[in-house]
Parts: structure tokens; C-alpha cells; sequence
């Protein structure tokens, strides 16, 4: 039988609903039996839980267990009953043959919408937003997987915990673009703030530059054609929706990021960010080596080397005037500018040159060039670096070029 003294205040519904922003954890999908065993909840106990405890029942993931009961529930418990039933996602069948009495309340129209997107189950998003008349009501986030801890409450607090945007997150994470648009038609906001939270990374963005870093690309429309702002939001980086764009080689979404008032212009004149990072560089604290790709991809002594033996034939201007981005991958992530973003694409250079592109050369960034292999890239952008030296054109390459191979050989 169950615990009765933990059952006298009903069980608080848990889910990946709770805590969208833990990647990992939604990959995972942990079972709840972790929260039901925990309350003594069992196959044995179905009659001592009913009323008040119908998601619980739900979360047991048998629906012959509500199946003797269902017609005694009202229809806002039965929409707690299919709440739970949806977080495994194996009960599709089911729930569509007794959603009709069924109505949300906000906590379980955010687990019922969320898992409906994660599970592609467009039936169960349709009837959820159709049945509820709290889309707008808010529902508490959790810190990470089924904790109330306030490790991460600088920023998840940030996040939307409207119940429709919470379903254009999980839409965002499956891009899923008819149950995104979907959502948008029913009020989410265009521009929520998205938190990716993995075990070697963490990324802030806004639901457009999430949609293009992940090559959603209807998503992304439907969030412009919504009102998406085009130059990203405070909770991300300015700009970083068009730095998406340009890193992942989608030149027409660039284009018309552009064309829509997207600026290669920088948020953060002082260069703050880039500043921390070289701070963080020189104190050289035990991770630093291991991680080292972290700073725009090469060492600091490298860096540096290239510095004194480059800036001796062209100017290179220090990476906190260039704008910096994080993409974030399994391996940590990168720190890029727009620059880098263009590869050795000439063409895409030039053309971004000519909307405002920031062609001054860093370190990092000739390295990136080098890197690349492309000589000619490379020429074009040293060709527009102030000389230090009469060289030019292909003399001015071979010497860079030698200078470079002096500085690696000091390795």
C-alpha cells in the first residue's frame, strides 16, 4: 500500500516539460518511476490514489490501469491522466481513442504539448491546444532533471515559462516545423529565449538563431515571418542568428537576414567578451591545455607567436576589436568571429565585405585562413591589411606565409 503521509499532499507532475533546457535529460527521457516508487505508488494502489494523484497514475505508463476508472475521472483529471500517459510516448494509440472528454489545466497542457512534439504525436499537440484555455499561464521550470536546485536560477529564470512557449521549445528541439508554426498561431513568442544545457557545453539563444545553428530552416521562417526579432535578443548574442547563418554556409538565409536589417555591426564595442577570454588565456589555469581549441581554435603561445612574427610584414588588430561568437559542440565548442564563420569562401567574403563585414585580420583569424589551405582567400584578406612593408600582392603572401612557418617551427 502506499506511504499515506507522502501522498496527503498530491505528487507535483515532473517531466521533460520541467526542465527543456537540459538537453541531455530530454535525450535521456529518465523514467519517472523514480517519483512513483518513491511515494509507495504501485499497480496495487490505483483506488487509494484517485482522485488526486490521476498524473501519477499516468506516469506508471499502463493504460489498463486508468482504463476501470476512466469514466468516474472529470474531464480535467483525464487530461492529467493522458498528461502523465505522454511522457513515454508509447500510448499514443490509446490517448487517441479517449482524448474527447479530456481538458488541460496549465502544468498538464505544458507535459501533454511538450511531449506530443517530442514523441511526433501531432494528434495529441492539436487536441492540447484546442482543450486548454491555459496557453498563456505560466508553469514552474526546473533547475535540471527533477531538481528543485538553484545551481542554474541565474539563468533559467531568464527563460519563458509560458505553457505555448514551453511547446515552441520542445518544437524548437525536435524541429518540428508544423507543430512550431502551430504553436506560433496559438501566441508563442517568436523571440523566447532558448538555454542548451549538454554535459561539455552550454549555449544561449534566441528560438531563430537555435532554429538556424540546427538547420531548421522552416523554423526559422515561420519565426521571421512571426515577428522574430532579425538581430537576436539580450538572453544571446547580438547578431548571432546572422553568425549562424554565415558559419553553417546558408548564404540565401544570410542574404535575407541582411536584407531584413541583420548588421555585421558590433554589440560589444569593448570587446568584453573577447577580453574575458584572453584573461582567462593568460592565468593558463589547469584546463586550459586539454581545451585549448576552445580559443578560437589555437593556443595562446601560438597566437601570440604569429603576432610577432606576421605583425612584422602586415597590421594585426588584437581579437577583442573583432565581434566573438560561442558555437558549442560536443567537444566543448569554439569561439569564432565572422570572419572565421566564412571559411575560405572568397566569394562569401567579398560580398559580406560589401555589407559592412569587418575584413581587419587578427591573429586567430589569419591562423584560421592558413588552416583552411586556401591561399587565395587568404590573399584577399591580407591585400586589404595595412603593410608594414612594401610587399604586396603575391611577394606579400609567400613572406606571410614563411612567417607563419617561422612562427610553428618556434614551437
Amino acid at each position: 500500500m502506499p506511504n499515506d503521509h507522502k501522498l496527503k499532499t498530491p505528487l507535483e507532475p515532473q517531466g521533460a516539460f520541467r526542465w527543456l533546457h537540459d538537453r541531455s535529460s530530454v535525450r535521456r527521457r529518465p523514467s519517472l518511476r523514480g517519483v512513483t516508487d518513491a511515494a509507495g505508488i504501485d499497480r496495487t494502489s490505483i483506488n487509494a490514489l484517485l482522485p488526486d494523484n490521476v498524473w501519477a497514475i499516468g506516469a506508471l505508463a499502463d493504460p489498463k490501469l486508468l482504463e476501470p476508472h476512466w469514466d468516474t475521472l472529470s474531464p480535467l483529471q483525464r487530461g492529467q491522466a493522458v498528461a502523465g500517459l505522454s511522457e513515454d510516448g508509447c500510448s499514443g494509440p490509446w490517448i487517441a481513442n479517449h482524448i474527447g472528454p479530456c481538458r488541460f489545466d496549465a502544468v498538464s497542457a505544458a507535459q501533454a504539448g511538450c511531449n506530443a512534439v517530442l514523441h511526433r504525436m501531432a494528434g495529441l499537440l492539436s487536441d492540447v491546444l484546442s482543450r486548454s484555455h491555459d496557453l498563456e499561464a505560466s508553469v514552474a521550470r526546473f533547475s535540471t532533471c527533477g531538481l528543485r536546485s538553484g545551481r542554474f536560477e541565474e539563468v533559467t529564470r531568464q527563460l519563458s515559462t509560458r505553457v505555448i512557449d514551453l511547446i515552441l521549445e520542445a518544437a524548437l528541439i525536435a524541429r518540428d516545423t508544423a507543430a512550431a508554426r502551430l504553436t506560433l498561431e496559438h501566441g508563442a513568442d517568436p523571440n523566447i529565449p532558448v538555454w542548451c544545457l549538454e554535459r561539455s557545453f552550454s549555449e544561449r539563444h534566441c528560438a531563430l538563431s537555435h532554429a538556424i545553428d540546427t538547420g531548421a530552416n522552416g523554423i526559422a521562417g515561420a519565426l521571421i515571418a512571426a515577428g522574430a526579432s532579425i538581430q537576436g535578443t539580450t538572453f544571446c548574442t547580438r547578431n548571432l542568428p546572422l553568425f549562424f547563418a554565415v558559419s553553417k554556409g546558408n548564404r540565401a538565409l544570410a542574404e535575407a537576414l541582411l536584407e531584413q536589417g541583420a548588421t555585421f555591426a558590433s554589440s560589444d564595442p569593448g570587446g568584453r567578451r573577447a577580453k574575458a577570454i584572453r584573461r582567462l588565456r593568460k592565468t593558463k589555469p589547469e584546463w586550459i591545455q586539454p581545451c585549448r581549441d576552445y580559443f578560437f581554435g589555437f593556443g595562446l603561445e601560438e597566437v601570440e607567436r604569429v603576432q610577432e612574427e606576421v605583425g612584422k610584414l602586415v597590421e594585426l588588430v588584437p581579437i577583442e576589436q573583432k565581434q566573438c561568437f560561442y558555437d558549442g559542440h560536443g567537444q566543448g565548442g569554439i569561439w569564432q568571429t565572422f570572419l572565421q564563420a566564412c571559411g575560405s569562401d572568397v566569394e562569401s567574403i567579398e560580398f559580406f565585405e560589401a555589407h559592412g563585414l569587418d575584413t581587419r585580420l587578427a591573429a586567430e583569424e589569419l591562423l584560421s585562413l592558413s588552416k583552411s589551405g586556401c591561399e587565395e582567400a587568404l590573399a584577399y584578406v591580407l591585400n586589404k591589411q595595412k603593410a608594414t612593408t612594401p610587399l604586396e600582392g603575391e611577394a606579400l603572401l609567400s613572406a606571410v606565409l614563411a612567417a607563419l612557418e617561422e612562427a610553428r617551427r618556434k614551437d
